[in-house]
């Protein structure tokens, strides 16, 4: 599904099937499937909708100082 770019199946996927792996909502795997999720939305020229989901998914992230130098 990620090779695909199909990052909310993905997310979806994982809440089935390891729960545990998504609970905590700041993890690596969490950052960087949000990540891939802004990058398919660049691939697709969707640049307005990849504006909003940095700001609503990776903003999140800027207050942690592991993800900081990543994000900006």
């Amino acid at each position: 599904l990620i090779i695909n770019g199909d990052i909310d199946s993905a997310f979806k996927r994982l809440e089935e099937w390891y729960p545990q792996v998504l609970k905590d909502e700041i993890s690596v795997i969490c950052f960087l499937l949000h990540s891939q999720r802004f990058i398919e939305y660049i691939r697709a020229e969707q640049l307005e909708g990849a504006v909003k989901y940095a700001r609503a998914n990776l903003a999140n992230f800027l207050a942690h100082k592991a993800f900081e130098g990543l994000l900006k």
